[in-house]
């Protein structure tokens, strides 16, 4: 028996994977880039608040990101979060490669032997998994990681998972990421962040630890998309989860579309206004919730929203009108 190594102590351990969950804009991209900076930089990560001295050894990571540009959005949030660019290896959506990018696939395998990196960034799991694979076959999902479980041990190699986690009134922990079947017992460390109560404060609340008791839920804020450490609370996922729930028992829903469009906006920026009603719909807010709450923000001056293009190739663009006023 050994004892655990840390790449962030009591929180992600060295050699398997630990899964980041939440739903749509409550900021894991940039929980992960923050995170990157740390490892790179061998300095403190915020997760350990301002009371724990710790420095690692600086190790290469390597990122997989099907989410955000690499050119327009990411290279610019590890910046700001102070990463070493020169220690964070990439490869983009546009890469012809990508899509042979699988868990259990060669093209992984190579790229690990020919780089060993410290950490890899899978941003998110569905990205990662075999097209024709169907993710509620526990067995093919359990043979799907079985690899990436194999090379923490074989090529001290930790992996760090960001997965989509359902919106289900009522549901909490393991069965927020239920969709992605065989995830939860292949992690070594489960973290799933989401919005408290409170304005402009999220949570880390790690839900399932491999050795010993969980660690306790970080409270945080996002500044320019980087987060900031605010305290350490006792509140659990299902804690936060159940107050969110008894709130919107006595908040109209459009009420709810207006804080889902103010926080995705403060998070990603600019964006298209088809990007944010699929992002709605996938965090199970209708359509007619949407079209309302658009239209009030932009009555309030919140918004602006305007359209570039001809005919077919037409798209309508939204951002927050204190951000476009920045950029202007």
């Amino acid at each position: 028996m050994k004892e655990p190594e840390w790449l962030v102590p009591g929180y992600i351990p060295k050699y398997g994977i630990t899964t980041i969950a939440g739903e749509g804009g409550v900021g894991k991209t940039s929980i992960w880039c923050s995170l990157v900076a740390s490892i790179t930089s061998g300095k403190q990560t915020f997760l350990l608040g301002n009371e724990i001295p710790f420095n690692n050894d600086p190790e290469n990571v390597i990122v997989f990101s099907a989410e955000d540009s690499w050119t327009y959005v990411l290279r610019a949030r590890l910046e700001a979060n102070g990463a070493d660019l020169d220690r964070v290896g990439f490869i983009s959506p546009e890469d012809e490669r990508f899509v042979d990018l699988n868990f259990d696939g060669d093209l992984l395998k190579g790229i690990i032997e020919e780089n060993r990196p410290g950490v890899i960034v899978f941003d998110p799991l569905q990205a990662f998994v075999p097209a024709n694979l169907r993710m509620g076959d526990r067995n093919a999902m359990r043979k799907c990681f079985s690899p990436l479980i194999g090379y923490g041990e074989q090529y001290k190699l930790t992996s760090i998972i960001i997965a989509h986690a359902n919106k289900q009134s009522g549901v909490w922990g393991r069965k927020r990421i239920a969709d992605s079947s065989d995830i939860w017992d292949a992690s070594r460390s489960v973290l799933m962040t989401g919005l408290t109560s409170e304005k402009d404060v999220r949570y880390i609340s790690q839900e399932k630890s491999n050795y010993g008791r969980l660690s306790d839920t970080v409270l945080f804020s996002l500044d320019e998309c980087v987060p900031t450490f605010k305290c350490y609370s006792d509140k659990k996922d299902r804690d936060f989860i159940l107050a969110d729930a008894r709130e919107r028992n006595i908040r109209p829903v459009v009420e709810d579309a207006k804080d889902f469009i103010i926080d995705t906006l403060r998070e990603r920026g600019q964006m298209e206004v088809s990007e944010l009603d699929e992002l709605a719909a996938a965090n199970s807010i209708s359509k007619n919730a949407m079209r309302d709450a658009k239209a009030a923000l932009k009555k309030e001056g919140t918004t602006k929203t305007w359209s570039i293009g001809y005919g077919n190739n037409k798209k309508f663009l939204i951002i927050l009108k204190d951000a476009g006023k920045t950029n202007e």
